[in-house]
């Protein structure tokens, strides 16, 4: 039998790395939503979204990340290292998640005047964001032992998207 089918490998399922995903965009959103200022300038908006619904979605997220973090720490697969994601991708997609969610943020918080922030996050955000990704992706073919089909066709589609982001953040009105 060979090695790779009888190995024990920590993985976490899909899912679970998207619930968590899912839910650090929108804790990050509430969190942000504490302390940012909402004034009548939006760089991208206004994007109001009434404090009730806010807290709800936090609330939900909080939730859902903690069933999801039990699911992820409790996660081990007994088959073939194709099953569910490594645990050093599955880290790196919720950070990418973390810095999506802070993003726009800024993005969309009010300001009087520029939102100096928010021109940064425009140019720079997408690239962080796809760097990230890509790091998830390296991790995951070094936990498949270099086993990870069309890592060049993924690679390049992350860095295309990043590019079209920044360009459609910076030059279409918003």
């Amino acid at each position: 039998m060979p090695a790779d089918v009888t190995r024990r490998s920590s993985r976490v399922p899909p899912w679970a790395v998207l619930t968590f995903g899912a839910g650090a965009v929108a804790l990050t959103w509430w969190i942000t939503t504490l302390s940012a200022y909402h004034g009548p300038d939006h760089l991208i908006g206004p994007f109001h979204i009434p404090l009730a619904l806010e807290w709800a979605v936090g609330g939900s997220a909080v939730g859902l990340a903690v069933l999801a973090a039990v699911v992820i720490t409790k996660s081990h697969v007994a088959t073939t290292v194709d099953a569910g994601l490594s645990g050093a991708a599955a880290a790196w997609l919720i950070t990418a998640s973390i810095v999506i969610g802070g993003c726009w943020r800024v993005v969309t918080s009010g300001v009087n005047g520029a939102n100096i922030g928010g021109g940064l996050v425009c140019l720079a955000g997408p690239f962080a964001v796809a760097y990230l990704l890509q790091l998830s992706v390296l991790a995951e073919r070094r936990a498949r032992s270099g086993r990870l089909q069309h890592v060049l066709v993924v690679s390049a589609t992350i860095w295309l998207a990043a590019v079209l982001a920044a360009v459609a953040l910076w030059f279409l009105p918003g």
